[in-house]
This record gives structure tokens, C-alpha cells and sequence, in this order.
């Protein structure tokens, strides 16, 4: 299931949640490689939100 920017473009704003079910984490991540609106976070990308959300929790930033 590569990802469709026309369907994309008709359902702006909706997720069709069925289809996101039907696919394996790998059809998921390959779209999300090919969608320019929403590439997959690297490892340090995601660390580092993650810290951020840590110190905000603790009111250190």
C-alpha cells in the first residue's frame, strides 16, 4: 500500500483508519518515507523531544 497523494488530497484532514490497520509497520514506515508532510523522526530527533517533554514535566525549561 504505497501512499497516495491524490487519495491523501481527498481525504485532507481524515485518517481512513481501516487502511492504517491493514498495513504492516513496514508499508507504514515506507509511506511515511515517501510523505513529504510526515517523515518518520530519527532515533536522536525522537530522544531529544523526548527530554524536552521530561524537563518541561519537571518545570526545568
Amino acid at each position: 500500500m504505497a501512499y497516495d497523494v491524490e487519495q491523501s488530497k481527498n481525504k485532507k484532514g481524515q485518517t481512513d483508519w481501516e487502511r492504517l490497520r491493514a498495513m504492516t509497520d513496514e508499508e507504514a514506515y515506507q509511506n511515511a518515507l515517501t510523505d513529504p508532510d510526515n517523515q518518520p523522526l530519527s532515533e536522536s530527533d525522537f530522544h531529544s523531544l523526548k527530554v524536552k517533554r521530561v524537563s518541561r514535566k519537571l518545570g526545568q525549561r
